[in-house]
């Protein structure tokens, strides 16, 4: 069994969860069917929802490990500086995941039957928490880097969004050291930094809405006759649309739990799968340029010329063979130019 039986450690127990404060302790100690309900609510919401965080995180962790791989295979003319950094991204993600396996190891075999460890955080909640606030400003940057060049290098447009990023690292930063220099790594006392945590969630949904829209304006901009280019917008369209909604939809939940249950570690959930969402997504958006850039080239540079429904007589036919190779000429020019611009968007 995870709960205890000794009456003292029950009453611990019950004063450490502020669910159980308004409870005599005489009441307590009479109603021993209302206790251990009480304890398996208090694991359910805890070390239930630690364990459901780390299956999830994993999960989602090993989608990120094949895009990477996909990405570093990938044929691509990305810089070097650009590579380098997805590879430390793609370091501190699993990083984030020995953290997280490190954090249910600890509550569920190192301390197994300690309850009261559940009142109380280790060492590696703290380091997912930093670990986290790095990464959500590392995959945001490059998220910025590719609105930079779409936008042709508008810096107010990028500036607003690491403005929002970097106050979001700030505000995880100083929740971390608060939690351990305020709070004691006390669980339930967590409720203390709520400003802390308001602000650093409200700064992600923000961030990440931003990148989204931005993406989708500058693209729409994008959009020209040619109905290959065009369907390639449209794709990248619904790419940053959905990515965009999925982090967006994880940190509006994550703000909503920690808002509603706040005696419980249901909002950790979303807190530890966020990081690697967001760094799936830039890396789904990067692995899906290969087959976009094969489709915008596929019969790019076939011409079609309407056949003349009657044979040219011999006194025009220099003229239309210097028209036609003029014409074609233009063509061929106006081709190179919409596969270079296709180039640039993905």
């Amino acid at each position: 069994m995870l709960y205890p039986t000794r009456p003292s450690v029950i009453k611990e127990v019950a004063f450490q969860d502020r669910s159980l404060a308004l409870c005599p302790l005489e009441v307590i100690s009479r109603q021993d069917s209302f206790i251990l309900a009480t304890i398996l609510f208090h694991l359910s919401n805890t070390l239930g929802a630690l364990q459901i965080s780390t299956m999830i995180t994993s999960g989602i962790y090993g989608i990120t490990l094949l895009q990477t791989y996909v990405y570093l295979h990938n044929k691509c003319n990305d810089p070097t500086s650009f590579k380098a950094a997805i590879c430390f991204l793609w370091a501190l993600d699993t990083l984030h995941q020995i953290f997280i396996c490190n954090m249910a190891f600890t509550y569920t075999v190192t301390d197994f039957g300690n309850v009261l460890i559940l009142t109380q955080e280790t060492w590696a909640m703290i380091a997912i928490i930093i670990v986290s606030a790095f990464m959500h400003t590392g995959v945001r940057s490059l998220f910025c880097l590719r609105i930079w060049w779409l936008s042709g290098k508008n810096w107010m447009l990028v500036s607003i969004i690491m403005f929002c990023s970097l106050g979001e690292l700030g505000t995880l930063l100083t929740f971390a050291v608060k939690n351990i220099t305020v709070v004691h790594y006390q669980l339930f006392g967590l409720g203390a930094l709520s400003s802390e945590f308001y602000a650093a969630t409200i700064l992600t949904i923000v961030s990440d809405s931003f990148i989204a829209i931005s993406q989708v304006v500058l693209l729409l901009k994008r959009r020209s006759n040619v109905r290959r280019t065009d369907s390639m917008i449209r794709t990248l369209i619904v790419y940053s649309v959905n990515t965009g909604l999925l982090t967006t939809a994880c940190a509006l939940t994550l703000l909503i739990t920690w808002a509603t249950m706040p005696d419980s570690l249901i909002y950790d959930i979303f807190f530890s799968a966020l990081p690697t969402l967001l760094f799936n997504a830039l890396l789904a958006t990067l692995n899906a340029r290969k087959e976009l850039r094969e489709k915008a080239h596929g019969t790019a540079g076939l011409i079609s010329l309407p056949l003349a429904p009657a044979a040219p007589t011999s006194s025009n036919i220099s003229t239309q063979v210097s028209q036609f190779q003029d014409s074609q000429e233009a063509a061929f020019n106006a081709i190179e130019i919409k596969i270079e611009r296709s180039e640039q968007i993905v």
